[in-house]
C-alpha cells in the first residue's frame, strides 16, 4: 500500500523491525491447533523462563490474583485460563523485542510505553464491563494500538518530529494522515497481519475504515480499544485533561458506560496499571498519575454540575430503565453463585445453533458436540463440609471451566452440581479431546475447609450430531450426552465417555 510516498509495506517489513520471538510463534501454533492440549501450551510457555516468570508473576497480580498464591506454570495456567496466558505471552513477548527508553522521531519511548500500558489496562477493565468474553482480546489490542506510531516515526523521523512539534507531541490519526497520507491505525494493522496475529486484531484496527466490520467483535474491540486510548490520552495530558475528558464521557457513552460507571473504572486502574508496567519494566509515577485521577474526577463532576438540569434528569431516566433492563435481563440469563450462562441461557444458544444448521444446506453438514458435566461426589461434600463449602466447590469449577473454554464453546451451569459444554463445530475426536482438557483441569481444583485442602473430580459425558434435521434433535443430543455421563459416572467417575448412539 503507497499513500503520497510512504509506503507501509517496507516500513513494516524494514530490517530494524523486530519481528515476534520464536516461542511466540510456538505458542500461537499450540493455540490455534484444535488438537492441543493444556501441557502443550505449559510446554511452550515453558521454552522461555523469562516469559513463564511473567506469566506466573502476572497469574498473582490485582489483574488475575484469586485466593491462593501461584507458584507454578501449569497452576498459572490453570488461573488466568488459557486465553488470558495466550495474551500474555503475546504482550510480554513483543513488548520485550521494543526498546523503553530514548526518543525516535521526536516521540518519547517511555511516553509512549506509559500510555500502552494505561491503554491496555483501561481496554482491559472496560470489556470487562460491556463485553466480558473478549476482555483479553480488548487488553492486547490497547497495548498495540501505538505501535505503528512508533514504526512511522523511525521510517519518517524528520517529518515525524515536525508533526510532534506541531501537535503537542502526539499527533492525532488525522494529522498524521494529512502529513503523511497515512497513521498510526494504518501502520498496525499490517504489522498486525504481518506477524500473522489473530485476525481479530488487524480487523480492530482496520474497522474504522470499513462498514462491514463495524457490528462485529473487531468492531467492538476497536471502540472500546478507542476509549482506553483516550483515557491513555487523559493520563498524560495532566493539569490540561479537562478538555480530553468530554470525549472520554462521549466515548465511554457510546460502548455503554454511564459517567458515574467511567468515575469508577478511573479509581480501578491505577493498581493494575502501576502492576503491569512493573512488570514490563517501565517507570511510572504513582504521585504524578494519582493526582491527574483525582483531577479528572474533579472535573467531571463540575461538568456534570454544568450540563442541562432536564437533559441530565431525563438521561438519568433513561440510563436507569436500561440498567435495570439490563439486569433483569442478564438475571434471568446467569446462574448468581457461578456467573455462568444459566440453562435457559444455554438453551436459547443450542436452540440458535440447531436453526443455524437447519436454515440452509451448508450449516446441516458442520458438526455439533455436547458435553455432559457433574462433579463426582458432589453428596459427600456438602454432608462432610457443609454447603458453604459445597458452594465454593461449584464456583470454583465454574471458574475454571470458563475459564479453559475456548472462544468457540459454550460453558453454561445446568442445574445443581450439573454444567454442561457446546462446541459448535466439534467431531466425535474433537469432543472427547476437549472433554479431557476440561477434566484434568477440575483436577487441579483446590478448595480450602477447615480439615485442608479439598481435592475434586468430575464425570463427563459426550456427544455429537453431524447434520440435524429438526430443532428437537437438540433432544437427541443433549439425552445422547446424559447417557454418557451416566456411564461414566457407573464406570469409576473422573473420566470421559463418549455416547455410541446414532445421532443425525
Amino acid at each position: 500500500m503507497v499513500i503520497t510516498g510512504v509506503d507501509i509495506d517496507s516500513i513494516v517489513n524494514a530490517k530494524d523491525v523486530p519481528t515476534p520471538p520464536t516461542v511466540l510463534v510456538h505458542i500461537l501454533e499450540v493455540n490455534s491447533n484444535p488438537d492441543a492440549s493444556i501441557n502443550d501450551l505449559v510446554e511452550a510457555v515453558a521454552m522461555d523462563p523469562a516469559l513463564t516468570a511473567k506469566i506466573i508473576s502476572a497469574a498473582n497480580s490485582p489483574m488475575y490474583r484469586r485466593a491462593r498464591e501461584v507458584t507454578g506454570l501449569d497452576r498459572a495456567v490453570a488461573q488466568v485460563g488459557v486465553r488470558s496466558v495466550v495474551t500474555l505471552a503475546l504482550a510480554f513477548s513483543i513488548t520485550r523485542t521494543m526498546p523503553t527508553t530514548g526518543e525516535v522521531g521526536g516521540v518519547s519511548l517511555g511516553t509512549f510505553w506509559v500510555r500502552s500500558v494505561t491503554s491496555a489496562v483501561a481496554a482491559k477493565a472496560i470489556a470487562a464491563r460491556v463485553l466480558p468474553e473478549l476482555e483479553e482480546e480488548a487488553f492486547f489490542a490497547g497495548l498495540v494500538s501505538d505501535l505503528g506510531r512508533v514504526l512511522l516515526a523511525r521510517s519518517t523521523p524528520e517529518q515525524y518530529e515536525a508533526l510532534v512539534a506541531t501537535n503537542n507531541g502526539w499527533p492525532s490519526d488525522e494529522a498524521e494522515l494529512t502529513s503523511l497520507g497515512v497513521n498510526t491505525r494504518g501502520v498496525t494493522e499490517e504489522l498486525m497481519r504481518t506477524w500473522d496475529l489473530p485476525e481479530i486484531f488487524a480487523d480492530a484496527f482496520a474497522v474504522v475504515e470499513s462498514v462491514e466490520l463495524g457490528s462485529s467483535d473487531a468492531g467492538a474491540i476497536s471502540r472500546i480499544v478507542s476509549l482506553g486510548d483516550k483515557i491513555a490520552e487523559m493520563f498524560h495530558a495532566g493539569e490540561d485533561s479537562g478538555y480530553v475528558l468530554r470525549e472520554v464521557l462521549s466515548l465511554a457513552s457510546s460502548v455503554g458506560l454511564t459517567g458515574e460507571e467511567a468515575d469508577l473504572l478511573l479509581d480501578e486502574l491505577q493498581e493494575p496499571m502501576f502492576e503491569l508496567a512493573s512488570q514490563l519494566q517501565l517507570e511510572v509515577s504513582e504521585a504524578d498519575q494519582a493526582d491527574i485521577v483525582a483531577g479528572a474526577r474533579t472535573q467531571l463532576i463540575e461538568l456534570t454540575l454544568v450540563a442541562d438540569v432536564e437533559l441530565r434528569e431525563e438521561r438519568g431516566r433513561r440510563t436507569e430503565l436500561e440498567a435495570e433492563k439490563r439486569e433483569l435481563e442478564e438475571a434471568a440469563l446467569r446462574d448468581v453463585l457461578t456467573g455462568l450462562p444459566n440453562r435457559r441461557a444455554f438453551d436459547e444458544v443450542l436452540e440458535q445453533q440447531m436453526r443455524l444448521r437447519i436454515r440452509s444446506a451448508e450449516s446441516l453438514a458442520k458438526p455439533m458436540g455436547i458435553v455432559m458435566i457433574d462433579v463426582d461426589h458432589f453428596k459427600a461434600v456438602n454432608d462432610t463440609h457443609g454447603h458453604g463449602i459445597g458452594d465454593d466447590v461449584l464456583r470454583e469449577m465454574g471458574s475454571t471451566l470458563n475459564a479453559a473454554s475456548r472462544t468457540e464453546e459454550t460453558i453454561a451451569r445446568y442445574g445443581g452440581e450439573e454444567f454442561v459444554m457446546m462446541a459448535p463445530l466439534a467431531t466425535s475426536e474433537e469432543i472427547v479431546k476437549a472433554a479431557e482438557r476440561l477434566r484434568k483441569l477440575v483436577e487441579l481444583i483446590e478448595v480450602e475447609t477447615e480439615s485442608g485442602i479439598l481435592t475434586i473430580t468430575a464425570s463427563f459425558g459426550a456427544a455429537t450430531m453431524s447434520a440435524p434435521t429438526a430443532i428437537e434433535d437438540s433432544e437427541k443430543l443433549m439425552a445422547a450426552a446424559d447417557a454418557a455421563l451416566y456411564e461414566a459416572k457407573h464406570s469409576g467417575r473422573n473420566c470421559v465417555k463418549l455416547s455410541t448412539d446414532t445421532l443425525p
